[in-house]
């Protein structure tokens, strides 16, 4: 469990636990493998405060509008957090795909990719169909304690869990946090509380009964696949509904609604339910709006945080208009914060990005390149406050280990969302229900569709705005970033449009590991694989060597053999593996971003220029990963930044600037101001940096000889790693980082200037470990300072070692 998390009423955080884990470890253990019919947990244990959280764009005056937040005893947590990891191993199992919230490998983006395919499917067969998005009223408060164990109970639950989670749930208390002040306990007589790490969990299969009755009973129409019969999806208690023959699906819903309700106390709120009519008639319309309160929607219904219209060419202008507008107001709003630079860049990451991504990932359909335009020009002006930009927009977006500042990509990100689709498609998995709608919009396999080069009109039939966009984008980008080649060792020979011949799956009677024949499978040593290779021995006929003479010829009409690759390029594996990776969106947008932005960024030629020393590609990947890690100060890290990205307007650039403009140091007065100079070569402050050198080579013992690429650009002749959890590194960064502070001034910073700046760092590096529980590492990098510290006046100047150059 994370430290810094809120305790319960015993007051015992979660870094009290870690600290004596070993003492109260075992006991721990013991108490809950004591746990039986005759013992339980007792009161003070099972007591809560519960925090009220309001709901945001509500009416705070009415009680419902507050969402409960149970803050529970952290050994509770501890006890729970343990059930529910062993648990989630299972829920895959348990849980219908359906049903996507909480469980494991599921998304809310298959939910919603879901809707729009069932639209588009409403649409493209004329099928009358409403979309009921139901309102649970409290439905995690209100699940009946009786109906949950006779549930979990069915589902085969062991008595050793049911034991467990009826102690969780025998007699907990809890008191009401409201502005400081606790109310008198109250009885908890039924719900999961939130809070929990294991309610999710109880929560999503005590649900699990409703959904399978609605599933089960062929009243209640919906659209059937081979496979699968599309009438219900679910996102927790967010619950849509695709119905097909309304007014009898509709009319059964309810009565199961009923039962389930009267079973286990779920109830909805019928006058905030939404109906969007996909092909409905107006007599159709009119009958639902007489028998039932639902509230109609006309254009668009909102399902999981989106808009989901019922003519699909709205969806870029019901979703990513709205948003981009909603955006653009808060960073006009924000600009009047006195924010630094880098802070700007750490806003966009967790505010801003994450409302993007999610968009992308639920609606990933194609955008107009004036939207990523005029979202770029927004954010540009967030974080230069209007001014022009000192450091370029490819620098900036460059991951932080390669020398940029991780200020997210967000055209890069919208791409990496559509190429999700890819590895979907590639692997269909059997919990993305969504891939067989799409399936039925083409004309070949739904496995083959990235790898294939025929024109989209040879693959799709009913044209879709979740495929061809991220067909299109895909094959744009694929060789331009080497993504990719043509022809790919995973090109379909059969079932591809280019190759009539092989459309059938039993072209040739080959014994195939996958779903199709790959090219990669057909070639070995840069030549088609003979036909002895591929086929036994008694299934080579005049037939089945005609049709590999057919295979053959299509091979060689992709290309010269030799330039054919039966190795797969890193993307395509990573779109190929199953399991599917973790974080693969991440991932996928860190392959496009080096795969587009290659090399150094362009301040490296600079400074090897300046410097007049050819600092390798691997020396300055090291500088680019000590920077990234440089410092928790956020001011240290601006300040590094900007020394790198030559943001700092010197001497002989303010003169190529204003021609009137003095290019001589402002110092010495006698070199001109370059940035070498500036920051090491001027007398002046060379002094500064031998004292710092001394003072560094005293305290840690290191042996480091002044030099540029030590100070400035933490070049040093020990592991990185090692520099990085160093005393040493934390004294460079504060020495450099008052250079700065006397830009334009005479006199460059002190000694004691620095020890100072150096003691305010180690106070907030104290703060930081005692927080996190590791003040034996805070004592360990810091204790040689504090030892010189008390051994050192105000008066202290170190004894120069002379260097000889």
């Amino acid at each position: 469990m994370k430290a810094g998390k809120s305790p319960g009423p015993d007051g015992f955080t979660v870094a009290y636990y870690k600290t004596f884990r070993t003492l109260l470890g075992p006991k721990f253990v013991a108490l809950l493998n004591a746990l039986d019919g005759s013992t339980s947990l007792d009161h003070a244990t099972l007591r809560a405060h519960i925090a009220l959280i309001p709901k945001p764009d509500r009416d705070h005056t009415l009680v419902s509008n507050y969402r409960p937040i149970s803050l529970l005893n952290v050994d509770i947590k501890i006890m729970t957090k343990m059930l529910a990891t062993r648990l989630n191993a299972f829920i895959p199992g348990l849980v219908h795909p359906d049903q996507t919230g909480f469980v494991p490998t599921r998304e809310a983006r298959d939910n919603t990719l879901r809707a729009i395919n069932l639209i588009h499917l409403a649409n493209a067969t004329h099928t009358p169909t409403v979309f009921l998005s139901i309102d649970a009223e409290k439905a995690f408060d209100r699940v009946d304690w009786t109906f949950l164990y006779e549930t979990l109970k069915l589902l085969g639950f062991g008595p050793k869990w049911l034991t467990w989670i009826r102690n969780l749930y025998s007699v907990p208390r809890a008191s009401l946090r409201v502005n400081g002040t606790y109310s008198p306990d109250i009885d908890i007589r039924n719900g999961t509380r939130q809070g929990c790490p294991l309610s999710p969990l109880l929560f999503i299969l005590t649900l699990e009964p409703l959904l399978q009755r609605i599933r089960d009973n062929t009243s209640i129409h919906g659209h059937p696949l081979p496979f699968h019969h599309y009438n219900v999806a679910a996102f927790a208690d967010d619950i849509l509904l695709s119905l097909t023959n309304p007014l009898v699906s509709l009319k059964h819903l309810m009565a199961e609604l009923d039962t389930y309700g009267a079973l286990s106390n779920f109830q909805i709120n019928l006058s905030k339910c939404e109906v969007l009519g996909v092909r409905i008639t107006e007599r159709m319309k009119k009958a639902i709006v007489t028998s039932y309160p639902f509230k109609w929607a006309h254009r668009s219904i909102r399902y999981l945080g989106v808009a989901l219209p019922s003519d699909l060419s709205q969806l870029y202008i019901t979703n990513y208009e709205p948003l981009l507008q909603t955006i653009s107001q808060d960073l006009r709003r924000w600009k009047i914060l006195h924010v630094s630079w880098l802070g700007r860049i750490n806003i966009l990451k967790m505010n801003i990005l994450p409302r993007f991504l999610y968009i992308f990932q639920t609606i990933p359909i194609g955008v107009p390149p004036k939207f990523f335009a005029l979202l770029r020009t927004n954010l540009l002006k967030f974080i230069w406050n209007d001014t022009h930009p000192r450091v370029s927009y490819a620098d900036m977006t460059r991951h932080r280990n390669r020398g940029g500042l991780g200020l997210p990509h967000l055209e890069l990100y919208h791409t990496a969302a559509l190429f999700l689709k890819i590895s979907d498609w590639s692997m269909s998995p059997p919990t993305k229900l969504w891939v067989p709608l799409e399936q039925k919009c083409l004309k070949i396999p739904i496995t083959t569709l990235p790898w294939q080069s025929a024109p989209l009109t040879k693959l799709i039939s009913s044209p879709n705005p979740l495929i061809a966009p991220t067909l299109r984008r895909w094959r744009i980008l694929k060789m331009s970033l080497s993504l990719s080649t043509h022809p790919s060792p995973l090109t379909p020979l059969t079932f591809n449009p280019l190759f009539p011949d092989g459309m059938s799956h039993h072209f040739l009677p080959l014994e195939l590991d996958g779903p199709y024949l790959t090219l990669a499978t057909c070639m070995a040593n840069a030549a088609p694989r003979p036909i002895s290779d591929m086929l036994r021995q008694d299934k080579i006929t005049p037939l089945t060597h005609f049709r590999y003479q057919q295979l053959t010829h299509f091979i060689q009409s992709l290309g010269p053999s030799q330039t054919v690759r039966t190795d797969e390029s890193p993307f395509e594996t990573l779109c190929t593996r199953d399991p599917r990776p973790p974080h693969l969106l991440s991932t996928i947008y860190g392959s496009l971003l080096d795969a587009s932005t290659p090399g150094l960024p362009s301040y490296a030629e600079r400074w090897n220029r300046d410097i007049g020393t050819d600092i390798s590609d691997e020396d300055w990947g090291l500088i680019f990963q000590t920077a990234a890690h440089a410092s928790r100060s956020l001011h240290i890290q601006q300040t590094h930044y900007k020394f790198l990205m030559r943001w700092y307007l010197t001497p002989t650039r303010l003169h190529k600037i204003y021609s009137t403009t003095d290019k001589t140091c402002w110092r010495c007065r006698d070199s001109p101001g370059t940035f070498v100079h500036i920051w090491w070569e001027c007398s002046m402050i060379r002094s500064y940096w031998d004292s710092v050198f001394t003072i560094i080579n005293e305290i840690t013992g290191l042996d480091l000889d002044p030099s540029p690429l030590v100070a400035l650009f933490h070049l040093v002749p020990i592991p990185t790693l090692t520099y990085r959890n160093s005393l040493a590194i934390q004294l460079f960064n504060v020495a450099k980082s008052l250079i700065p502070r006397k830009w334009r001034l005479v006199t460059p910073p002190t000694i004691w200037e620095w020890i100072q700046a150096v003691e305010g760092v180690r106070e907030m590096e104290e703060m930081f470990f005692s927080r996190s529980s590791k003040y034996d590492k805070y004592h360990v990098i810091w204790y040689w300072w504090l030892d010189f510290r008390t051994k050192r006046s105000r008066d202290y100047t170190p004894q120069l070692v002379p260097v000889v150059e």
